[in-house]
């Protein structure tokens, strides 16, 4: 049996306006639910992202120890994992800062004293490690 508004509001005489509400809040309730299942939905499905593989480590704000200290860290900590194909160091742009330099100066010096093979990315100012390559166990700054 199906009971139609109109006669909801005869039999329990509710003022028409106040039905009203009560429908424009029952639509709204069930457009909420829908776009509660449709996010629940987007979040389940899988990202189409090209950086799932990629670590960037933004090295501009800090000094050149904590930049070559953190650089350390992540080797250490990412190196052997194969989810994680590329480390990105990000310098910030080449402005003439001595202190950006002096910071990648030290990173690239370290990554070449450790023979870890590295190569400028097509941004201004960012490294990119390939992790695959980087062998954890002879890192010489393991043991830190």
């Amino acid at each position: 049996m199906v009971v139609s508004m109109d006669s909801i509001v005869h039999m329990l005489n509710f003022d028409p306006l106040i039905v009203e509400v009560m429908s424009l809040g029952n639509n709204y309730a069930q457009k909420a639910r829908e776009a509660d299942e449709k996010s629940a939905a987007m979040l389940l499905q899988p990202r189409k992202s090209s950086n799932k593989d990629k670590v960037t480590l933004d090295l501009e704000p800090h000094r050149s120890r904590e930049a070559l200290d953190l650089v350390k860290l992540h080797l250490r900590q990412l190196a052997g994992i194969p989810t994680f194909k590329c480390l990105k160091l990000v310098f910030g742009a080449d402005g003439g800062d001595s202190k950006k330099a002096k910071t990648r100066r030290l990173v690239i010096k370290l990554l070449n004293n450790e023979s870890i093979q590295w190569n400028e990315d097509a941004e201004q100012g960012v490294i990119c490690i390939d992790l695959d390559q980087v062998n954890p166990g002879k890192l010489s700054f393991v043991m830190e």
